[in-house]
């Protein structure tokens, strides 16, 4: 699923069924054309890294883009060191010291990737892995407690670099009025699926039931529903003349 929208606010909502893979790029790309995209048009794809979104958003794309990783997702990672860090040893003085500096440190690394300065964050996460591997710094803390720690460290380390060109200054993205989240699409999801397939609603639904109940929602709050409904009959009369 994707919300697609251009400068004077008009959106769209987009989504795809497995039964459709091989059409996912050319009807996301009927929805930027219908929003105004040309191919001298710039475009953002706003994802959580993965590979599927962006790559579908790249090629589908009528112009040139460029693909900005989503805060939300990025600032998750940081918040599961944050709360990694919390268990630092506070037994003495210098134990909390040395805590409320690790927690500074992680402050540090959030602010340089909120400012686009992806580099300065990986520095700040090379210095605390230097110090936790210090022989007299492993003596201090447990075993179980610097696996674990290193460990959600590397991995937001790996996380900046494989994603380090989509990293962008968010402060001035926000201050400017460009997107920064998905939190649009993540909506729409809410709107499209969840409020209708919640156990709440005593249903079950089948693969095939669930794809037309999403094409359907997804139609009536786009406003196409009407047209949408003569397209894809006279597809269906067209493909039956065929088969005759």
């Amino acid at each position: 699923m994707a919300c697609a929208s251009n400068d004077q606010g008009e959106q769209q909502l987009f989504n795809s069924v497995p039964v459709e893979a091989d059409r996912q790029r050319q009807q996301l790309n009927a929805v930027l054309r219908d929003l105004g995209a040309t191919p001298t048009t710039p475009v953002t794809v706003l994802s959580d890294g993965a590979e599927g979104p962006r790559f579908l958003g790249e090629t589908a794309s009528p112009g040139p883009t460029r693909h900005v990783l989503d805060w939300f997702h990025r600032s998750m990672r940081v918040r599961h060191v944050t709360q990694t860090a919390r268990s630092w040893p506070r037994g003495t003085k210098e134990d909390l010291q040395h805590g409320d500096l690790l927690a500074k440190k992680i402050d540090r690394i959030r602010w340089r990737l909120w400012h686009g300065r992806p580099q300065g964050a990986l520095d700040l996460i090379a210095d605390i892995l230097e110090e936790l591997e210090t022989p007299k710094r492993q003596i201090q803390l447990t075993a179980v407690y610097i696996k674990k720690l290193t460990g959600v460290l590397r991995d937001l380390e790996t996380y900046v670099s494989g994603q380090f060109n989509s990293i962008i200054n968010y402060a001035a993205a926000r201050r400017s009025g460009e997107p920064i989240s998905t939190a649009q699409t993540e909506s729409a999801v809410h709107r499209l699926l969840h409020r209708r397939m919640t156990a709440k609603q005593q249903m079950r639904w089948s693969p095939r039931g669930a794809h037309f109940m999403l094409k359907v929602r997804t139609s009536v709050m786009n406003g196409t529903f009407e047209q949408d409904h003569i397209a894809l009959a006279q597809s269906t009369r067209g493909q039956q003349r065929r088969a005759a």
